[in-house]
């Protein structure tokens, strides 16, 4: 669901040293920070805002990164936020295309029929400890009654300016523009 832009992507594939918290995010209980160190396997990694957003999980052999996504979390001061949806992520529905290029907004989707929670990235932290709202909701929001359209593909094609896929029987994409 998620990537920083163009110009600061850094790509990780090693080993590093992070802390494990529990739930956090919208509607989660938050507990005050804690340090617990484990080893974890960086898929990818950006630098936004003085952190680092990274997505954590086991790189599958023969298929894209993106499918060995476990979970994706923004290193701070030390201390690891994670990002927690509300909803359901398949293994196909991580993106490293979350962040805009010039690294103003990040997009997390929700569940995979959405919506999106578009953050500024100077809120990050305050939005996944569950401190703040999204800036913007993109895509739908409402019962998960009856057919939804599974969002896909989320992607940047100017610094403000994201296109995503509503995936049915007649793919629509749509275009949401966003201030900078």
């Amino acid at each position: 669901m998620l990537s920083l832009g163009v110009g600061l992507c850094l790509a990780c594939g090693g080993m590093a040293t992070t802390d494990a918290r529990g739930p956090r995010g919208p509607g989660k209980d938050v507990e005050p920070a804690s340090i617990v160190t484990e080893e974890v396997s960086v898929l990818h990694s950006v630098e936004i805002g003085g952190g680092t957003l990274r997505w954590v999980g086991e790189a599958p052999e023969g298929a894209p990164k993106t499918y060995g996504v476990e979970r994706l979390e923004l290193v701070l001061d030390g201390r690891v936020v994670p990002f927690r949806p509300k909803g359901e992520l398949h293994f196909s529905d991580w993106s490293f295309d979350v962040v805009s290029p010039d690294g103003a907004w990040v997009v997390l989707l929700q569940d995979r029929t959405g919506p999106f929670h578009a953050v500024r990235s100077r809120r990050l932290a305050t939005y996944l400890a569950g401190e703040s709202e999204p800036d913007r909701v993109i895509g739908y929001e409402g019962p998960a009654e009856g057919f939804r359209p599974v969002l896909t593909g989320p992607r940047w094609t100017a610094p403000h300016t994201l296109h995503y896929t509503e995936a049915s029987e007649a793919p629509e994409d749509r275009t949401v523009e966003l201030g900078p």
